[in-house]
Parts: structure tokens; sequence; C-alpha cells
């Protein structure tokens, strides 16, 4: 699913926290596109927003690349801890998105 929403992210390693924007989440990860280039296997802690209810959560870098003009990174995120709950919010929204 390809829509932007706003999140925040802290690195894990460097401890450095910075806002951006996900885009084509699932249930099992999303994509970033970012100012920051984040290193493979890199850890993070992301706090985001959808309809109203924040989700927090953390993930592991699986991949990046840079953009057409190299200004900005996009890059591959898998979720590694999550709570159910959340889960089945999250699941529940992909497949209403995807209904309509």
């Amino acid at each position: 699913m390809n829509l932007l929403f706003p999140i925040h992210c802290l690195s894990l390693k460097s401890s450095t926290s910075f806002y951006t924007v996900f885009e084509n989440i699932s249930k099992e990860g999303l994509r970033l596109i970012t100012d920051d280039l984040l290193a493979i296997n890199e850890s993070i802690k992301f706090t985001l927003t959808i309809v109203g209810k924040i989700i927090k959560m953390k993930g592991k870098i699986l991949w990046h690349e840079s953009s057409q003009n190299g200004e900005r990174h996009i890059v591959g995120v898998r979720f590694t801890k999550i709570e159910p709950k959340n889960q089945r919010f999250l699941s529940k929204f992909i497949l209403e998105m995807l209904a309509t």
C-alpha cells in the first residue's frame, strides 16, 4: 500500500532521533523515506500514528538505496517487536485500505 504517514524513529545504535515518513506498509514491515542513511541490520525503535492510533514498535533495517536524485534514502524495515494488539490493528487497517 503506497500511502505516506509520519513516523518518529530512534536509532538504537547511535541514539539519533529523527522524524520522517513511511510508505508501503505491510504486516511484516514498511519502507522509510529519510534524509538519514541507516546501516543494514541496524535496529530502530519507531512510533507511528495511523487513524489516530499511536503504535510503538521495533524493527531492523533490511536494505537501503538512494533516491533517483540521491538526496534521500529509501530504507526497508522488518518489524522485530510489535504488540499483538497493534499487529491485529495493522492487519485490519491494511485489509480495509486494500478493499477501498
